[in-house]
């Protein structure tokens, strides 16, 4: 391993930064999957297992010179966003000259690409960098105030978001946006192929009317982690339905194809994913205590001899909302189990 001469982008820790990400070949987007999700990179007949990251990456509009990002890919992001065009007073700030001297260090550079470069163990090359960082970073806040934060204090951070709980109502409207995205047979679509007809189900209202694929298991990891960083933002005690609808979009934009539908015009991947939550959020908020006696139902039937035909007996009590995915959803789990 000492003799293997690792390219910088591999080896260094805790941020990662591509630019122009989908101008990778498919075949550079695939060594990225494992980079992205387990930080280990692989080079001929070596393996190299980084400190966990975080990936960032910038995607232009497409051209001649991009590629589409493959699927698997967009998965391992947890956000994404869009920039759209600026306008004339946000050009005009960046064709002012600034002065960058006060955030740049050219022997810090130099001490991190010498450390990079360095045929020595990895994890010795980690230590020498966190000192490196350690030092940039004081040299800020002295220079501007405490505005970075140790990684300590990050990780302190990162405890207290992993640590607000969902609320009731927000586990219920989770099963609302499964129940939405997903196919509402329990079938896992063929991608590039519109699912067919599904009696009732054919209606466009409904999310997975919308998109061409399903959505996975990093997707809902993605959502509850950014729901309960919103709710520390916003200084809540748990995390609500109101913060899932705010995250749900950022999380959903990237990892579907959607179906362009006429009455929605051209819209970007962002702002359809915009409409789509805030329909599945109206549908919610015109019924909650509906979802929440459907629910309540369900987990009441659970032990049921016969928990479909328990569930089936009660359901009159929420027949507002008997078209909705959601009851489906929870029909399919007691017929399953």
């Amino acid at each position: 391993m000492k003799d293997m001469n690792w390219s910088a982008f591999a080896q260094f820790p805790r941020i990662k930064i591509i630019d122009e990400i989908n101008r990778l070949s498919g075949k550079q987007q695939d060594m990225l999957l494992n980079l992205a999700d387990r930080g280990v990179s692989k080079y001929l007949n070596h393996t190299l297992i980084t400190q966990k990251s975080t990936l960032f990456a910038t995607a232009n509009y497409e051209d001649i010179g991009n590629t589409e990002l493959i699927l698997p890919l967009r998965d391992r992001f947890d956000v994404s966003t869009e920039m759209h065009q600026l306008g004339p007073l946000e050009r005009l700030l960046l064709s002012t000259p600034r002065d960058m001297s006060s955030i740049q260090d050219e022997q810090i550079s130099d001490r991190i690409g010498t450390v990079l470069h360095e045929k020595s163990p990895y994890n010795d090359k980690i230590k020498k960098l966190d000192e490196i960082a350690g030092e940039f970073r004081e040299r800020l806040n002295s220079k501007f105030g405490e505005i970075t934060m140790s990684y300590k204090d990050l990780e302190k951070v990162r405890s207290y978001i992993n640590d607000i709980p969902l609320s009731y109502d927000s586990k219920i409207f989770l099963i609302l946006v499964h129940s939405e995205l997903a196919n509402p047979y329990g079938k896992e679509r063929i991608f590039g192929k519109k699912s067919e007809d599904l009696s009732h189900y054919s209606k466009t209202e409904y999310a997975f009317n919308k998109v061409e694929n399903d959505v996975s298991n990093r997707f809902t990891q993605s959502l509850m982690l950014y729901s309960r960083a919103y709710a520390w933002f916003k200084g809540d005690s748990s995390v609500e339905p109101k913060h899932i609808g705010s995250m749900l979009p950022y999380t959903l934009a990237h990892r579907v194809n959607f179906i362009n539908l006429a009455d929605q015009g051209e819209l970007s991947n962002l702002d359809y994913a915009k409409v789509i939550s805030s329909e599945i959020m109206g549908r919610y908020n015109l019924n909650p205590q509906l979802y929440g006696e459907a629910y309540q139902t369900f987990l009441s039937s659970i032990n049921e001899k016969d928990p479909a035909g328990a569930f089936e007996r009660e359901s009159k009590k929420f027949s507002a909302i008997s078209d909705s995915p959601f009851i489906s959803a929870l029909e399919r789990a007691l017929k399953e189990n």
